[in-house]
């Protein structure tokens, strides 16, 4: 009884170890997949951009007083980004299992990038950077949007109440006939 536990225990922990081992910080380099402007995929793992909040793909803004998609305008910014030779390095998981990661294309930080083009919001990392980009008026800066957290959590919000419920449908039903998941223009 003694051996099968102490095997178990031995089992346990390699298993432990294997699984830790494939969740330690890590560098990625290659091909790169745009989820929307603050997220993607690379070697099959999920990636957020550390210190930044760019506005969802459904979300809209406004600038001169006409509404345009500034999410879907964030994410094509992030595509042009990431062109090869793009390299993340991870530093932990969040709330929904993707890596938080910085990505550079040469020496340049993406996440900067997408606060400079006025396409995200700072979350600490880039004050300097998205007071420039509001100063010049550039991206969301250009007109008036919500801020990409206060966008969520409203339609959860929206969500619970029952309001939007066939909306979410829609938009989700022609995401998958646009592909947009994978990034396919």
């Amino acid at each position: 009884m003694e051996l099968a536990l102490a095997g178990a225990v031995l089992v346990a922990m390699f298993l432990a170890v294997a699984w830790l081992e494939t969740r330690s910080v890590r560098s990625l380099e290659g091909r790169a997949i745009a989820v929307d402007g603050d997220s993607l995929v690379m070697d099959g793992e999920r990636l957020r951009l550390e210190g930044i909040d760019a506005p969802e793909m459904d979300q809209t803004c406004t600038r001169g007083g006409t509404e345009w998609a500034c999410g879907r305008d964030a994410r094509t910014a992030l595509r042009r980004l990431i062109r090869p030779g793009v390299v993340c390095v991870t530093s932990r998981v969040d709330h929904y299992d993707r890596w938080l990661a910085r990505c550079t294309v040469g020496e340049n930080d993406v996440a900067r990038k997408m606060v400079l083009l006025g396409l995200a919001v700072d979350y600490g990392r880039f004050e300097a950077e998205a007071l420039d980009a509001q100063n010049r008026g550039v991206g969301i800066w250009a007109g008036d949007f919500e801020n990409p957290q206060d966008w969520r959590r409203n339609r959860r919000i929206e969500s619970r109440a029952g309001i939007g419920a066939w909306e979410n449908l829609r938009r989700w039903m022609r995401g998958v006939r646009h592909n947009d998941v994978l990034g396919d223009e």
